[in-house]
C-alpha cells in the first residue's frame, strides 16, 4: 500500500473566494469551513501519513492549530504554486519516500472514500492530476515517490499539468473531489451533492433561505 503526505494550500483569507457574491466575513468563514472538511476527509484516509496546510495567513494558521493540524509557511516568493513547491521540496529533503498529494482546500464534498480512490488510482511513475468540475482547472495533484511535484495551479492548469503528467479518469464517484467552489452556482451544486459537516453548519447559519433549502445530508 502506497503512503502519501498531503498538502492543502490556502490563500490569504482577504483574497480567497473573491468571485463569490458574499460579504468578506462570509467568504472567509466559508473558506475555513471548507478547509476543515477537506482536512477531516484526508486525515481519516489510511493511505495518508501526514496532512499539512500551506498558508501565509495567520488566521488560517490559528484555525488549523486548533484542529491539531500543522501549518507551513516557507519563506520565499509568494503565490500558491511557489508555496506548494517549497513545501513539497521540504518534504523531499527530509528523506521521505512517501508520495506527495495536493488537495485544494475548497472541496467541501470530499469524503475519505473518495480520497482513497484518488490516491490508489495515481500512476506509480509520473505526476498525475484530477481536473476540477469545469475540466479546465485542477483539484488534486499527485506525485509518487522520486517524482518531483510540479504545480501549475491557476487558469487552465489542467492543460499545463497534462503536459507533464496524466489526468485521472473523471468517474462519477470522483465528483466529490472535483466540485470546487468559486461561485454561488458552484456552492449550490456542492450543497445539492452533499457537503461536509463544517460547510453544512456554515450554510445553516446564513440568512439566505435558498442555500439552506437545498441542503441535504453529506454523502457517505
Amino acid at each position: 500500500m502506497r503512503i502519501w503526505q498531503v498538502l492543502i494550500p490556502i490563500k490569504q483569507l482577504a483574497r480567497a473566494k473573491s468571485r463569490l457574491a458574499l460579504s468578506a466575513d462570509q467568504r472567509e468563514d466559508l473558506t475555513l469551513a471548507m478547509l476543515r472538511d477537506v482536512a477531516d476527509a484526508v486525515r481519516a484516509c489510511r493511505h495518508v501519513r501526514t496532512v499539512q496546510v500551506v498558508t501565509e495567513d495567520t488566521r488560517v494558521a490559528r484555525t488549523v492549530d486548533a484542529e491539531r493540524l500543522p501549518a507551513w509557511s516557507v519563506a520565499g516568493p509568494s503565490g500558491l504554486n511557489n508555496e506548494v513547491r517549497r513545501a513539497a521540496a521540504c518534504l523531499r529533503q527530509s528523506g521521505s519516500r512517501d508520495g506527495i498529494a495536493v488537495f485544494l482546500g475548497d472541496l467541501p464534498c470530499l469524503t475519505t472514500t473518495v480520497v482513497s480512490d484518488v490516491l490508489e488510482a495515481a500512476p506509480k511513475d509520473r505526476q498525475s492530476f484530477l481536473p476540477d468540475s469545469s475540466g479546465s482547472g485542477t483539484a488534486v495533484l499527485l506525485a509518487p515517490p522520486c517524482v518531483p511535484l510540479t504545480p501549475f495551479f491557476g487558469e487552465d492548469s489542467a492543460v499545463s499539468h497534462s503536459r507533464i503528467g496524466t489526468a485521472l479518469d473523471c468517474t462519477a464517484e470522483r465528483w466529490a473531489a472535483r466540485q470546487d467552489v468559486d461561485t454561488l452556482q458552484a456552492l449550490d451544486n456542492a450543497i445539492r451533492f452533499g457537503v461536509g459537516a463544517h460547510t453544512r453548519r456554515w450554510v445553516l447559519a446564513q440568512p439566505k433561505e435558498r442555500l439552506a433549502s437545498c441542503l441535504r445530508p453529506a454523502a457517505s
